[in-house]
């Protein structure tokens, strides 16, 4: 359920930041920039679904620090450097939060056996018989 939570997460943040970078892209065009990321993936006269793709890969990618479309104008590159450090962050909380999900999965196991080795030492201690330790 974490795990899910998790993936929930990271995909709403990669996907508010992509509509934010579509939108800058967009207001540029319509500002008369004719050099904005999607001009430079060729994306301006393809449908939202494909725009919309290609921003959440972006978004997604800018979460490891690999910037796929080179910020040309202002707003472009203010608004990269804070989301990459938003992701970046993010991504470290992600991986934080999975390193603590597995530990979670482990913990039960750890307990039993730990548990196990404190019985057998209790029965060895009094010299119980051995039918009963196994």
């Amino acid at each position: 359920m974490e795990l899910i939570k998790l993936i929930t997460n990271l995909l709403i943040t990669g996907h508010i930041i992509a509509i934010i970078y579509h939108g800058i892209a967009q207001l540029e065009i319509k500002a008369g920039y004719d050099n904005t990321w999607l001009n430079q993936a060729n994306m301006v006269d393809e449908g939202y679904v494909t725009r919309y793709i290609v921003s959440m890969m972006a978004s997604v990618c800018s979460m490891v620090s690999f910037i796929i479309y080179q910020p040309l104008i202002l707003p472009e590159m203010v608004f990269i450097t804070l989301a990459s450090f938003i992701n970046c962050g993010f991504f470290g909380y992600a991986i934080n939060e999975l390193q603590t999900i597995m530990q979670n999965i482990e913990r039960p196991k750890k307990n039993l056996n730990r548990e196990i080795r404190i019985m057998k030492r209790y029965l060895d201690k009094y010299n119980l018989d051995r039918n009963l330790q196994n």
